[in-house]
């Protein structure tokens, strides 16, 4: 719970330092250079993280849309993006009090029934963007999972064929000689060689069902 009203807390600050494009309108004059400014800081923040910084991003969109109109501003769709991009990192609390807190800060910008159906708009995509944000989040989840399986799959096909090459394909050749050296002995009987016959003939067959078995899941493997 502290983590989350801490990420709520850390992303509501960019619409609150944006907002001084409203309630300070001379500062419009500025709006190219701070912008600049904040899209360097962002880059270098989201480098140094090795990811996007979502307070960041937070800071630059609301200062983009705040300082070109708010409400009736002609980028105000990067809203929704942004809070499409929250839903599928964040729990549906930090996006849905984030986009209540952003919609009270462009209150002062409401001036036509347009502008209040696109103010409204916004906390009510925030559940369709949740939704949209958890299918995304079960279809990595799933194709982690997937890749999890396919490295457990790799891992015993590698001690099945280390099992093959090292152990049961030794045993079984050598059971074979031995056998061979056996039948070749001239004072055994008929019936002492049948046993021995058996043996050998048995161990040539699993042997091969072996060898066969091995090339089936190699090939197998491969074509995945």
């Amino acid at each position: 719970m502290n983590k989350q009203i801490s990420q709520i807390l850390k992303l509501s600050l960019g619409p609150f330092l944006a907002s001084a494009f409203i309630f300070f309108p001379d500062l419009k004059s500025y709006t190219a250079q701070v912008i600049a400014l904040i899209s360097i800081v962002t880059i270098f923040i989201s480098l140094n993280q090795k990811r996007l910084s979502l307070t960041a991003m937070s800071f630059l969109i609301s200062t983009v849309i705040f300082s070109t109109g708010g409400l009736s501003s002609p980028v105000f769709f990067l809203t929704y993006f942004f809070i499409f991009t929250l839903a599928s990192l964040n729990p549906p609390s930090v996006t849905l009090a984030y986009s209540l807190i952003f919609t009270l800060f462009l209150i002062n910008s409401l001036n036509s029934l347009q502008s209040a159906l696109t103010l409204v708009s916004i906390p009510f995509i925030t559940p369709l963007a949740h939704y949209i944000g958890k299918l995304y989040q079960d279809n990595l989840h799933k194709q982690i999972q997937i890749e999890l399986d396919d490295d457990q799959i790799h891992h015993h096909e590698a001690k099945f064929f280390l099992w093959f090459s090292l152990i049961l394909k030794h045993r079984l050749n050598s059971i074979i000689d031995n056998t061979s050296q056996l039948l070749s002995n001239p004072s055994l009987s008929y019936s002492q060689k049948q046993p021995l016959k058996s043996i050998k003939s048995q161990a040539k067959t699993l042997l091969k069902s072996a060898s066969t078995l091995a090339t089936d899941i190699d090939t197998k493997t491969d074509e995945n």
